[in-house]
């Protein structure tokens, strides 16, 4: 596929990144729409399921299978925008205390800068905690 035979959205996207950007804003964008795309046809699968498999709840037996596939693209559609990451289960058990949890911070100690900076990493052993950096945000946490 040549130059001459890419769309002309395209090729102005690809001039725009030459001029002003880097090359990988522009994969960024091919693979975000790339998703919209799919979930669009995952929430349209969906709801066509949901509703047919309604309306042929009592009268035709397909639609007890219409309804199950209104309920796995469901849970496609939870996988896909990470909402079962954001539900927290209580852990049980001696070990898993509260103040396991990281407590955020606005400082670190001094000493835990210079530690971080002259080992390269972002986290590091205290005496009674664990300090760990994440971007511009810091944690601990008891041992």
């Amino acid at each position: 596929m040549g130059w001459t035979d890419t769309p002309e959205d395209r090729r102005r996207q690809h001039l725009q990144m030459i001029a002003t950007g880097n090359i990988r804003d522009l994969d960024r964008i091919h693979e975000r729409d790339r998703r919209r795309k799919i979930n669009a046809i995952i929430w349209f699968l969906f709801i066509l399921s949901a509703v047919f498999g309604v309306v042929f709840w009592n009268y035709i037996p397909i639609g007890y299978w219409l309804i199950g596939f209104a309920l796995l693209f469901l849970i496609i559609l939870i996988f896909r925008y990470g909402l079962h990451r954001k539900i927290k289960i209580p852990k049980r058990g001696r070990n898993n205390r509260q103040s396991k949890d990281w407590e955020k911070l606005k400082f670190l100690p001094d000493w835990a800068y210079r530690k971080m900076k002259k080992r390269r990493k972002n986290i590091v052993n205290g005496d009674h905690y664990v300090y760990k950096r994440e971007g511009n945000n810091f944690y601990r946490r008891k041992k």
